[in-house]
């Protein structure tokens, strides 16, 4: 695919984020990178709508939300390189709006797409884990905990060491 090194780049993202991404895998690099632009583009398109009418903002205005994303340098950055990024801001986006509709088990199962990164997004965890047990709101973890569950499954019938696989290669060969 025209990397100078004859070596594999590693996708360092936790054995969760393996079904999703299993589809584009499978396909040829040009298509599948095509693919991923278009759904990066859309995906920070609808986070920047979804964001837009969560906090207020008119309808008849909302392109002046999806300019702002798009051109934003970081989003220009993401999808030159590829970088899985635009599900987290999905995730945010998902669950400020059912967090503002008051639907928690959909607004957990939206965070669950910041766990393709955990690294990034750990104290939004820890917030919301304080949050769900000072307001007895259990469905926002449910919702979360449910998809995780899911995913980890999948991840593990295609691979059932790939756990092992993950923290095994974290500890040796740190990114």
């Amino acid at each position: 695919v025209g990397l100078p090194d004859a070596r594999a780049l590693m996708m360092w993202n936790p054995p969760w984020t393996i079904p999703p991404m299993l589809p584009l895998a499978r396909m040829p690099y040009a298509p599948a990178r095509l693919i991923w632009l278009l759904i990066s583009f859309t995906a920070i398109i609808l986070s920047a709508d979804i964001i837009w009418r969560v906090y207020g903002g008119s309808v008849e205005n909302r392109w002046v939300a999806w300019l702002l994303a798009i051109f934003y340098v970081p989003s220009l950055a993401t999808m030159a390189v590829g970088q899985i990024d635009p599900l987290i801001l999905v995730g945010i986006a998902g669950f400020a709006w059912a967090a503002k509709v008051r639907r928690w088990a959909p607004a957990g199962a939206a965070l669950f797409l910041t766990a393709v990164k955990p690294q990034l997004v750990f104290l939004i965890w820890l917030v919301l884990v304080l949050w769900a047990v000072r307001q007895r709101c259990w469905r926002v973890l449910i919702g979360s905990g449910a998809l995780a569950l899911a995913a980890s499954l999948a991840a593990v019938a295609l691979n059932p060491p790939v756990f092992a696989h993950y923290i095994r290669a974290i500890l040796t060969h740190s990114p």
